[in-house]
This record gives structure tokens, sequence and C-alpha cells, in this order.
């Protein structure tokens, strides 16, 4: 029991007592210096108490309760994503990370205007051979080509002889974030997510462990998104599928736990705690209206450490920024990790630097697990006034968003008439402007440059061409790397990746 009598000796301090002293200490400066504002325009405060989130005692913005902060034998998978169009080269890759600890990993395969494996049998055989497919999940992003890549991953189950309840795995059948990152479909639009409706309403109740679709906010956020523009698209594309499955008459409920959702992390924790969090307000807040809220536990998050916040040119700063967020995505609850090489925007796959890359994001994560304990807190932010009020704030201004975009006809419009690839080209802007203004240096790069022998050469893995016919052709997100304009200015210029 605390000692209420020493307690007492002190008596509160107010709001005004505080800004009385920080008034003092500023002497004369405007308090305003002390106040940022996110690209959302949401104002962050120096200091939150609990009157800032509206919350009453015992309950955390995120709707958990107290037990949430409890210890628990909380994991998330460790994910590899491997993005290899020679299959021999991608199996030294997969076993390489299932040796030093990945338990999750997933295949890009060839699509209009993406690079990978081809979408075959024999391509995602050859690519696995030797791994214990019965112990991990496995999961492809195939753009359009996901049936191939679907029918693949059964085959691939039978013949090694995985039983139904072993098959962990995702199919991330995703045409709209892939029209969005490549601008193209093989064919339209309308019969695309017609073909997609289809394909849940055959495969919906087969493969209980195993998701049909992805909801991915990433490929907006690699055009430079802000937060909440992440998160609406996020859940527009999450609306739209579920739309899907009830045009062909399958519950919400059933749809939930085929949906899966995909994020970015960056270097900032806090903020992508708090996304993380408003992402799970925003999926439960369509849950309940769907009348499916006991579901929403289904729904899994899996987040990837962003690409636009990484360098060239002083690429071992790279592994600090992973680490940011690799933490902020474990503290904000999500499901599953990937975290990408140090080396990742440089390409250079299948050689030494390559492996000490990718043997460097699993141990980030490992360490993370096991010595920092990060695992072993359900919601560790509940509490946090500071975050409970930006994860509300966040999760208000995604769902207005969201909103906009439902009243414009979904994402599917937005995209078709360049409403949204304009509205985040805005917030591209004012990134790199905030970089070169110096008010969001990066190390390395905009700031303390690297030297020109600090940027290796690069292998390059080159995308197929996008080419369609009868197909849909919009304009695509414009990919946002925020170190290139430095790179290109002050280096020889490096061959780097443009997968998608």
């Amino acid at each position: 029991m605390p000692n209420t009598s020493t307690l007492n000796a002190f008596p509160p301090k107010s709001r005004d007592d505080w800004r009385a002293l920080v008034d003092k200490a500023l002497k004369g400066a405007s308090f305003d210096t002390l106040v940022t504002t996110t690209h959302d325009d949401l104002e962050i405060q120096p200091i939150y108490a609990r009157a800032d989130t509206g919350v009453g005692p015992g309950v955390s913005i995120a709707g958990h309760t107290d037990m949430a902060r409890q210890p628990v034998d909380a994991t998330w998978d460790i994910r590899t994503l491997h993005v290899q169009s020679d299959p021999q080269i991608a199996n030294a890759e997969i076993i390489d990370d299932l040796s030093g600890g990945a338990n999750s990993i997933c295949l890009q395969m060839q699509a209009p205007g993406q690079p990978g494996l081809e979408p075959t049998f024999d391509a995602m055989s050859a690519a696995l051979s030797g791994a214990h497919l019965n112990m991990i999940h496995l999961g492809v992003l195939a753009g359009d080509q996901y049936i191939g890549a679907a029918l693949a991953m059964m085959v691939l189950w039978d013949e090694n002889d995985i039983k139904q309840g072993q098959r962990r795995g995702a199919v991330n059948a995703d045409p709209l974030g892939h029209l969005a990152r490549t601008g193209c479909l093989e064919d339209k639009l309308y019969d695309t997510l017609r073909t997609l409706a289809h394909f849940i309403a055959t495969n919906h109740s087969d493969w209980p462990d195993v998701t049909l679709m992805l909801a991915d906010g990433r490929p907006y956020h690699e055009a430079g998104a802000s937060e909440a523009q992440e998160l609406a698209a996020m859940l527009a594309t999450f609306v739209s599928y579920l739309r899907l499955g009830d045009e062909d008459g399958i519950a919400p409920y059933k749809i939930l736990s085929k949906i899966a959702v995909a994020l970015a992390a960056d270097s900032d924790v806090f903020l992508t705690m708090a996304k993380l969090r408003a992402a799970r307000l925003l999926i439960a807040r369509v849950a309940e209206a769907c009348g499916a809220e006991l579901f929403i536990p289904s729904v899994k998050i899996w987040v990837q450490t962003s690409e636009r916040m990484m360098s060239t040119m002083d690429q071992h700063t790279n592994m600090l920024r992973t680490t940011a967020a690799a933490t902020g995505a474990i503290l904000g609850g999500a499901d599953a990790v990937s975290v990408l090489p140090y080396d990742w925007p440089l390409g250079n796959a299948g050689h030494k630097a390559a492996r000490l890359g990718r043997r460097m994001a699993r141990n980030t994560q490992i360490i993370l697990a096991e010595e920092s304990h990060l695992g072993r807190v359900i919601d560790p932010a509940a509490g946090s006034w500071y975050v409970d009020n930006l994860t509300n704030d966040l999760a208000s201004k995604a769902w207005d968003l969201f909103q906009e975009l439902e009243a414009g006809h979904g994402i599917e419009e937005a995209l078709r008439q360049g409403r949204i690839q304009d509205q985040i080209a805005k917030t591209a802007d004012q990134r790199r402007k905030a970089i070169a203004d110096g008010d969001a240096p990066m190390v390395g790069t905009s700031i303390f440059p690297a030297s020109e022998t600090d940027v290796p050469s690069a292998l390059r893995y080159t995308p197929t061409t996008p080419e369609v016919t009868n197909g849909e052709e919009i304009t695509p997100l414009d990919r946002l790397r925020l170190a290139e304009p430095y790179e290109t200015a002050s280096q020889p210029t490096p061959q780097l990746r443009t997968d998608g």
C-alpha cells in the first residue's frame, strides 16, 4: 500500500500552475513553439492528462480495460518478404530466414508492373523446397494474379500432405491496392472485382486459417500519404471487399476473418502506435455497423517498415529507422511484422551484403521479443494520454476522410478520377519541404551526408512492364522515397529498386 500521508503532503497542481512555470521558462516566447503539427493538421501538445482524451478511469481509448495491461504470452509473426524472380535464389533466402528465426514467409509474385516469382506451382515449389510448410505462415502478393497463386498454394499444401488444420497463410487478393500502386489491371475494374467476389464466394468457407483478401494501406503510405490518409484508404478498401461478399450473399461476420489489413510503420514510434490502434478502432466501427462486433479480433494486421524513410546514403542508419518502426508496430499491436533489410532500397540481393541485411532485419525483431520483451504486454500505450489522444484524433480524421471517399462512390472512383492521387501528392510535397527546410531532417542524407564511398554498387529488381490491352489503366500513385533528391544531387546515381 502506498504511504498516503506522504502523498497527501504534496497538493495536486493544476494545468494553470504548470503553464505559469512554462511561460516563465519561455521568457516571452510563444507557447505555440512547444506545439507540433502532424501532416493531418493534428496538434501535438507538450503535455496531456486524462481529461484530454474524454475517457473515463479504467478504460483506454482502444476499448481495453485495465486487464489489458497485464503481462501475457503475446507474440507476433516475424514475416520476411521475398521478391526474387529466381526460385533458387528465393529458396536460399527463405531457408536462411526460417533457420534464423522467421516463422512467416510472403512471396511476391509476378503481375503487371510487379516483379517476383512466376505465380505457378513449379516456381513456388522450388522456392519453398525444404521449408516446413506445416510450421509456417505462407503468404503471397500476386496483384491481380492471385487466383493462379492461390491454386499453386493449394497444390503445394496437397503435395506436401499439409492437413487442413496446419494450413496457415494469406492469398492477399487486393486488386484495388495493385491498381493504385501500378496503375493497371489485366481486366476492367468492374470485371476484376466481380471475379474477386466469385473467388470469395467459392473459397470463404475453405482453409479456416487462411485469409483471402488484403486491405493494404502501404501503397498510399509509400506515395507519401499522411497517417489518416493511409488509414482512410485502407478502410475504404476493407469496406469495398466486405461489400463484394455481401453482394454474393456472404454474411459480413464470415468475411471479416478472411480480410487481413496491411499498414506501414515509420520511425515515429508514437505515430505508428497511434495509427495501429486507430486502425483497430476504425475496423471495429465498421464491424459493429455490420452487426459483426464479436468477430473484430479475427482481423489481423500486418505491418511492414516503411520504404519511403530509407536511404541509400549512410545506409546503416536505416537499421535505426527500422528498429524504431518495428518497435512502434509491436507496441501498437501488430499481428505480423516485416522489417526490411537496411540495404533494401538498393535491391542488392543474392550476395553477402544482402544476407547480412536480412539477418539484421530478423535479429531486430528477435531482440525486441526475447530481450526487450515487447510482446509481454497487450496495448502498452493504454494510459498514455498522449497516445490515447493521438489515437482518437487519428481515428476521427481518418473516419472523416473515409466518409468523403464513400460519398464519392468509394475508393474505386477516387482512384479512377485521380482524386486520391492528387491529395496524397500534396502531402508528399509537404514531406519533401519539411526535409528541405530542416524541420524533419534525415541523418546521413539531408544533414551530415555520407561520403560517396558509402554508396555501394547495386543489382536491380526489374519489374515487368505493365501491358494491358482491354484492362483498366489509371494514373498510379507516385512512389516516394524521401532521400532520393539528396542521393541524386550528391552521389553517383545507384540502380535503385523499382519493384512494386
